[in-house]
């Protein structure tokens, strides 16, 4: 069940309050976030999850920039061994990059994000 839950956040399916309801503790600072979990829980979504997630905040900045903040954050509970390893793995990490700070992403990233969900 954790992990269905933090795979939806990562797809962008669940919000990420939702977190808390499974003991995994989020803290946003200005570009950061801390993250702080009761259980080990270790996840391995796929180009295609992130990709799906980057879609759904696409529309709204600022939850884009809290989510892409959260997963480039979440290593001790996010494994990207799967993302990093696909063809178009390292466009979806610079494309977290962005969204993380600047809260947006570009055509090419949401041309190969749309090519993956």
């Amino acid at each position: 069940m954790c992990i269905d839950v933090v795979l939806g956040v990562i797809k962008g399916e669940l919000p990420l309050s939702t977190l808390e309801e499974i003991g995994v503790h989020v803290t946003f600072r200005e570009q950061s976030c801390e993250i702080n979990t009761e259980v080990p829980i270790i996840v391995n979504p796929s180009a295609s999850d992130v990709a799906h997630g980057l879609l759904t905040y696409l529309s709204n900045p600022d939850e884009l920039a809290q989510w892409a903040l959260f997963l480039m954050g979440a290593s001790q509970i996010v494994d990207f061994e799967a993302l990093e390893s696909h063809p178009q793995g390292d466009a979806l990490v610079s494309a977290l990059w962005d969204a993380s700070f600047e809260g947006r992403i570009n055509e090419e990233a949401i041309k190969i994000a749309e090519s993956l969900v």
